[in-house]
């Protein structure tokens, strides 16, 4: 039988930490058996995932002695940084559980670890974690976030390299929870979750923010949860939101282009709101934009550059719509009160396709209470009707 090189053992570290990294941390250990390097490899692996498992484990003191050796090991034994820490903790019930899951964060914070992902029931995420710069990526889940103690020095939230934020079942108050994310410049991606103590959430000055996803615990019907949104991120695209209690959404986003708001399905908005009161959007690369929604009482379409919009709101008491180009889009409204029309145009004094299309827009309803319109034409005079 032909032998086969063994190529993937002769490059260089990093690169086979990058390859284990995608693969379950059982068969990372797999590989420790093939060879005295692979053992040095596996050893040095920046990217350690722990999840008890009582079939593997048998009992919570095997699984603390496997996860202190590994990680001990690794942060005496290795010049690396720790890229990622997963503790997967589900059913550990061990009476001492908080105080190793501590101890294995703080060597890991030592390692200045880039991605920290736990789940564990109860657990007080410590505040030095709120000031580590090494920290992209934050993934909590059944835990508890507590304000830092500002009576001692360091606690202060500063976290300047996280992009994604995560919080899935996690306990903690709006004030918590917007205190990081106004101390995190960087953040692309933010996910919140089924979390408790939420009675509403304020995002803005986010420059970089991308994606964001606001889901309330729909197991649930309790006065605390989510009741108002209120969003000015200028770059983001995609947001998801899930509440059976909201009643107010304020959102300012210049890059969101989605069809649909509610019900919403593969777009860029995508919000299932069954009791919402008042929804209040600034988002100019808007084309098409769909609702439906019976709640619904107020309705503020504000520099919005539609081109269709189809909206069913039948107890609408207020409907205001600004536009600023020349076109009017193709309405298809059912809201039986009264519009407030705002249109800010610039033309050639030649140009009749506004007339036209603004007379085609006023011809389908007569609802139209108030109507400003401002035309600047483009040889320098301004008409105003």
């Amino acid at each position: 039988m032909e032998m086969v090189d063994d190529r993937i053992s002769d490059l260089c570290e990093c690169i086979i930490h990058h390859i284990l990294s995608f693969l379950p941390q059982t068969d990372v250990v797999k590989t420790s058996t093939l060879s005295k390097r692979w053992q040095k490899v596996w050893a040095s692996n920046p990217n350690l995932e722990f999840e008890f498992d009582k079939d593997m484990f048998g009992h919570e003191q095997e699984f603390i002695k496997y996860v202190d050796y590994t990680l001990e090991r690794f942060c005496t034994q290795n010049p690396y940084v720790l890229q990622k820490l997963k503790l997967s903790l589900i059913d550990f019930n061990f009476e001492e559980a908080h105080f190793h899951i501590s101890k294995w964060i703080a060597w890991a914070i030592e390692k200045q670890v880039g991605q920290l992902k736990l789940q564990a029931h109860g657990y007080s995420l410590p505040q030095t974690i709120f000031s580590l710069e090494s920290l992209t990526t934050l993934e909590l889940s059944d835990c508890k976030l507590e304000h830092p103690s500002i009576e001692k020095p360091g606690n202060s939230i500063k976290l300047p390299s996280l992009q994604k934020l995560s919080l899935c079942y996690v306990d903690a108050d709006k004030a918590i929870v917007e205190q990081i994310i106004q101390n995190c410049p960087l953040i692309t991606d933010i996910a919140i979750n089924q979390c408790h103590g939420l009675f509403g959430i304020s995002v803005s000055g986010q420059t970089k923010l991308r994606k964001l996803e606001i889901i309330d615990p729909f197991h649930l019907y309790r006065e605390d949860l989510m009741k108002k949104i209120y969003i000015d991120a200028p770059n983001l695209y995609c947001l998801t939101i899930g509440s059976r209690l909201l009643k107010s959404i304020t959102l300012w986003g210049d890059k969101l282009t989605g069809k649909m708001f509610y019900p919403g399905k593969d777009e860029d908005l995508n919000c299932h709101v069954p009791v919402l009161k008042v929804l209040n959007l600034k988002c100019q690369k808007l084309r098409k934009f769909s609702i439906s929604s019976p709640s619904l009482k107020v309705l503020n379409l504000d520099q919005v550059d539609l081109e269709e919009a189809d909206i069913y709101t039948p107890n609408l008491l207020l409907f205001q719509y600004t536009n600023c180009v020349c076109n009017t889009p193709k309405f298809s409204i059912h809201a039986p009160c009264p519009w407030e029309i705002t249109i800010h145009s610039a033309l050639y004094e030649t140009d009749t396709s506004l007339y036209l299309s603004l007379r085609e827009f006023l011809g389908k309803s007569s609802r139209v209470m108030v109507l400003n319109i401002a035309i600047l034409l483009l040889q320098g005079k301004v008409r105003m009707f």
